[in-house]
């Protein structure tokens, strides 16, 4: 039970986006040539496998879903490019399992690759159907943007089949040829494969065949017993490792795993040792010194009037005004080093990347002379940067690292505008980052105090009077926390608010009547948002629904997340992986309790640390009538390691017995 839910800023933007983002009909249903697909042979390097099915039938205990005979990446570099070849075999074995199949749907990026089809045909009764341009395959592209646009190069494939049923089997195959990287063409950042090996449906036979490139060291985190490898020589030189998972059933997920886990078998190979060689190759473009045209004047316009020395309200100044005025172009992931998109033109359009937008701030600090560099992170993988093997797959956000008299400060030019000045700023928290710097070889911890991050502060009074029961409620946001409510309030306005903070109450007061909205009161400066709430439960509700009897006096229930049972549930479940930790953040409540009543016993004080929180419990009652609890919870930013997971779950447990007391004050 929480009073406010944590609206996840982050997420509800990108929910935001991904509504504006629906996918724009460049075709109408087509024939794969007229919708602009093209197609090309099969590769002559590729190891095809002629016979596959001959797999039909095989393990299956799938009755009314599809079932993959075959499942596999190929990968090989030539020329500086890497090309990727995929292909998939899709048996039905009922009309359901072919309705099912009968759309399949592919996604690339133009800017960073071809993408062509090698292969389309249907087995049926024995017989190999081919399918490209015939009535029996539609195909429809569609663009990512909303709008068709060059900016946004994200497309997606759909092909439908319509003529599938019971007993057929769907042969698809695709290649893709890298786009030469511009900032680094001789080099690339394309020396890694993945490919993964488990899935959710049932395979027959997965599979990952890696044509290495000779001369170039390989490394490749370990995987599971059940695939197997075999290796031999590519012509021309070379190394082939072959790997394979035959009929394997996937074990069912855990909950609350990171998603930086790999809990289905997952080939990750990579050609560097350390993140060194990305980031030399990186800075070559996100490191020079770009001319920014017509913002250079709002650029100088930021220094002090005085001449002095650049401070962090410049700074604040410079971030605010990217975050203002550059739009989201809707480009994933770090594409920008690609594009090349130049600041200045950035600027000049009002729209970027989140590269970009990183790229055109790092610009405009080192104009004024900060020293200021763009680093790359991962909303999903960024807190196991330092564990994962070095790959361009790991990095989708940009953000800037600023340092000043010896102080390190990250900036996210792609958040929603921050009012704030730079202490009171809620900074990002991905975990670790990789500065894009000739001579890092490593990513660097991104340290912020949980407070910093997220603060909420929230103090009640209750009173019983003769006229009824009045609730005060006084709260204070700092960080994200007051990031969230201010974004609340101004796209949803108070009466959002209002309505989850009295359905909090009524939880356990069904009646409770919020007297008037709360007042906002928002410090944009200091980044502070306090609210002022006031309830009222009349006398005849406490008289006949008891009241009284079995008052309860809560907390926001901290350990939610976790599941119940405490360390009994990891014996029950066997589990084997990390779990997520909780949001970090630190959160206040004290709740304060006067009436006509005798004297009340506090509950004894708690205090708990472990790796994920600490958590600390006190009550006092000065006297008759009177009653103090107050709850401090501080969550770290860190996911929770198997070994220390049964403390932590112990903890939570008690956590959740000491949020909720009740009383008789009868």
């Amino acid at each position: 039970m929480v009073r406010v839910a944590r609206f996840a800023l982050v997420q509800a933007v990108l929910m935001l986006g991904a509504a504006m983002l629906t996918a724009f009909l460049v075709t109408m249903p087509a024939s794969a040539e007229e919708a602009g697909l093209k197609r090309v042979s099969v590769p002559e390097w590729v190891d095809y496998l002629p016979d596959i099915t001959t797999l039909s039938g095989i393990g299956s205990d799938e009755i009314d879903r599809p079932r993959y005979l075959l499942r596999e990446m190929q990968f090989t570099w030539e020329g500086g490019r890497r090309q990727i070849w995929e292909r998939q075999v899709i048996e039905m074995e009922t009309e359901g399992a072919a309705t099912e199949a009968g759309t399949q749907i592919f996604d690339y990026n133009s800017a960073l690759e071809d993408f062509t089809l090698t292969g389309a045909s249907l087995w049926r009764d024995g017989e190999e159907i081919q399918l490209w341009n015939t009535p029996q395959m539609a195909v429809e592209l569609f663009s990512a943007s909303y709008e068709a646009s060059p900016l946004n190069p994200q497309y997606f494939v759909m092909m439908t089949f319509p003529t599938l049923r019971a007993g057929d089997s769907l042969d698809l195959s695709f290649l893709r040829i890298s786009r030469p990287d511009l900032s680094a063409p001789e080099r690339g950042l394309d020396l890694e494969a993945v490919a993964p090996l488990q899935f959710d449906d049932r395979v027959t036979l997965a599979r990952a065949v890696v044509n290495w490139p000779g001369g170039r060291e390989i490394f490749t985190p370990a995987l599971p017993d059940e695939v197997t490898l075999a290796t031999g020589p590519v012509a021309g030189g070379g190394t082939r490792y072959d790997y394979q998972l035959f009929d394997f059933i996937t074990p069912p997920g855990e909950e609350l795993v990171p998603s930086w886990v790999d809990e289905r078998a997952v080939l990750r190979v990579s050609g560097d040792r350390d993140w060194g060689r990305i980031a030399t190759i990186l800075a070559g473009h996100y490191a020079a010194d770009w001319p920014l045209g017509p913002w250079q004047a709002r650029v100088d316009a930021l220094r002090p009037a005085d001449g002095g020395a650049i401070t962090t309200k410049e700074i604040a100044a410079a971030l605010l005004l990217v975050q203002n005025e550059i739009g989201d172009s809707g480009v994933p992931g770090v594409t920008g080093r690609r594009l090349m998109t130049p600041p200045a033109e950035v600027a000049l359009r009002g729209l970027g990347s989140a590269a970009e937008k990183a790229l055109l701030l790092r610009s405009m600090l080192r104009r004024l002379g900060v020293e200021a560099d763009v680093a790359l992170t991962s909303f999903d993988y960024g807190r196991a940067l330092d564990r994962l093997p070095p790959s361009m797959a790991f990095l989708d956000l940009a953000l800037v690292r600023v340092e000043l008299e010896g102080q390190f400060w990250w900036l996210d030019p792609s958040r929603p505008p921050q009012a704030a000045r730079l202490e009171a700023m809620s900074p990002p928290d991905f975990g670790f980052a990789l500065p894009l710097m000739a001579g890092i070889t490593q990513p660097v911890v991104m340290e912020a105090e949980p407070a910093a991050i997220w603060t909420s502060d929230v103090k009640e009074t209750w009173r019983f009077t003769p006229a009824g029961l009045f609730l005060d409620v006084a709260s204070e946001h700092r960080g994200s926390a007051a990031d969230d409510l201010r974004y609340r309030y101004t796209e949803l306005g108070i009466g959002d608010i209002s309505a989850e903070l009295l359905g909090y109450y009524q939880i356990v007061f069904p009646q409770m009547a919020m007297i008037r909205e709360p007042d906002f009161t928002d410090d944009a400066e200091n980044n502070i948002v306090r609210m002022h709430e006031r309830y009222f439960l009349p006398a005849s509700v406490i008289r006949d629904e008891g009241v009284m009897t079995g008052f309860a006096l809560t907390a926001e229930d901290f350990t939610a997340q976790f599941p119940a049972g405490g360390a009994d549930y990891l014996r029950s479940s066997r589990r084997k992986w990390p779990m997520i930790g909780l949001s970090p953040g630190h959160y206040r409540h004290r709740a304060e309790l006067r009436g006509r009543f005798g004297m009340l016993t506090p509950p004894q004080a708690v205090q708990l640390e472990n790796p994920a929180f600490s958590y600390r419990l006190e009550g006092a009652a000065p006297g008759p009538g009177q009653l103090m609890l107050q709850w401090d919870f501080t969550a770290m930013s860190t996911d929770i390691a198997l070994s220390d997971l049964p403390k932590v779950l112990d903890d939570a447990q008690i956590v959740h017995e000491t949020t909720w007391f009740n009383y008789d004050l009868d």
